[in-house]
């Protein structure tokens, strides 16, 4: 692209996210991202909007953040050269394929086992959750979510 080219723009083909129910630091010092499939580029949006921003998670202000990500196989992994980026940002990034290949020395599984493999403490009364996935993935967050005791009041979700 070049200055001057003209971008055409196709339909939106969702309403948005309401991000306001966790919004409160106080109320939710601990936030979860969950993202997969084209939720990925959601997760970026939040991660890199600029703390006094009017949509921003504010999340340098938080006491723990985190990214987890889970691609179909590790060439997959969009936007790993910014993972250093979202780590000086408070952000920890925890990432896991669904398929490896020789290469590959992470994680492989789903979502329950990265969430399995983490190290997090947290209170279920003060971790707020944003979802940024496909459909498929839906109800698997949902059972990780119950099981973690993370109301649905204190879940944020975007499925594409």
């Amino acid at each position: 692209m070049v200055a001057g080219d003209e971008i055409e723009l196709g339909p939106l083909d969702s309403s948005g996210m309401d991000l306001r129910p966790v919004l409160f630091i106080t109320q939710y010092p601990t936030l979860l991202i969950f993202a997969q499939g084209k939720g990925i580029a959601a997760a970026k949006a939040l991660i890199e909007t600029k703390d006094a921003d009017v949509s921003s998670l504010n999340l340098r202000l938080r006491r723990d953040v985190r990214l987890f990500y889970v691609a179909p196989r590790p060439e997959l992994l969009a936007y790993k050269e910014k993972f250093a980026e979202w780590e000086k940002k408070k952000v920890k990034v925890c990432t896991s394929v669904e398929a490896a290949n020789d290469q590959w020395d992470g994680q492989v599984g789903s979502f329950q086992e990265l969430w399995d493999e983490d190290d997090l403490e947290y209170d279920p009364r003060s971790t707020a959750v944003v979802v940024c996935a496909e459909a498929g993935a839906e109800q698997e967050l949902d059972e990780l979510l119950e099981n973690a005791d993370i109301v649905k009041e204190q879940t944020v979700k975007w499925i594409i």
